[in-house]
């Protein structure tokens, strides 16, 4: 009985992908005369996930030998640019989504069937490309990042607000965001954007103070919420956001021994407890009085950590 062991060389041989690029290997080398170093580079880049780059005299075939290796892989999604001074990014990476942007305020590309969303891609004359591309496109090369725009500044992986709404969940005061290409510099930049973390919340209307000027007889009006144990909490007062119409219609409504319940965007808590630079965005008529809970105050951010 004579026994035979299987080594490394012949474990690999049987393997689909070493026969398909093995074979695919062979026939290039049949069609391009001396590129067989080039052939073989670009294979080895294939099945390791990295990248060819092809430096050589113009008019040698680089680019058609690339097309005829992308011609053999199937079900692979392939996208090709010819980059240039005057070639617009969005040529490359996709054109803006507008309808989004005019929508939803949401600064995105379209990126299906451009760069960012292919499989294979082959781009030609890399030394000639925009320094704006640059940029984006050492990100999607070295790390596999499209670095999309939205509303507020860049995101490093996404416009996904999930982020964002975990970071207010926590408590965090906000978001600071540079612009991808501007560089660094001292002192206020527009490149430089920050968000700060705001929070909604119902509030009851309990009452109202004297201001200054044309609204002396009501600057502000006082804010409460309900507790777990169905008493009042004093939540400071509002005085931003109302129109003088506004103003005068509340005034009377209390006058007349009404409360009222009122949407309040603000920056979370104050060391006192009260609301942090609240602003009124409307009423709420849709909701009760017991819909003003002191539950609604889990999430803001409390004391000093507040922006």
């Amino acid at each position: 009985m004579t026994a035979v062991a299987s080594t490394p060389q012949s474990i690999a041989s049987q393997h689909p992908a070493f026969v398909k690029f093995t074979a695919m290997e062979k026939e290039l080398n049949q069609q391009f005369f001396e590129r067989r170093d080039a052939i073989r580079g670009i294979i080895l880049a294939l099945l390791c996930k990295e990248h060819a780059f092809l430096l050589g005299t113009p008019g040698t075939g680089k680019t058609y030998l690339i097309r005829e290796i992308m011609r053999r892989i199937n079900n692979a999604q392939y996208f090709e640019a010819i980059l240039s001074k005057t070639r617009p990014t969005e040529a490359v990476l996709g054109p803006y989504d507008i309808p989004k942007l005019r929508d939803h305020g949401n600064l995105v590309r379209k990126t299906q069937d451009y760069l960012p969303t292919s499989d294979l891609a082959m781009l030609d004359e890399v030394g000639k490309m925009p320094p704006t591309l640059g940029h984006d496109l050492l990100s999607i090369v070295l790390d596999r990042i499209i670095h999309q725009v939205d509303g507020s500044g860049t995101s490093h992986v996404s416009n996904d607000p999930v982020i964002y709404h975990k970071l207010m969940a926590e408590g965090k005061e906000g978001v600071v965001a540079k612009l991808l290409t501007a560089p660094y510099v001292s002192g206020r930049s527009p490149a430089w954007l920050k968000h700060k973390a705001k929070y909604r919340l119902t509030t009851i209307v309990v009452g109202y103070e004297p201001g200054t000027g044309k609204r002396k007889e009501c600057g502000a009006f006082n804010l409460a919420l309900i507790d777990t144990n169905g008493v009042p909490v004093r939540m400071g007062k509002v005085g931003s956001g109302f129109t003088d119409a506004d103003i005068a219609e509340y005034k009377a409504r209390l006058d007349g021994g009404k409360l009222w319940l009122a949407e309040i965007e603000t920056m979370g808590l104050t060391d006192s407890g009260a609301l942090r630079q609240p602003i009124f965005k409307g009423e709420r008529t849709d909701l009760s009085i017991t819909d003003a809970s002191t539950t609604q105050l889990d999430t803001l951010p409390k004391g000093t950590t507040a922006p």
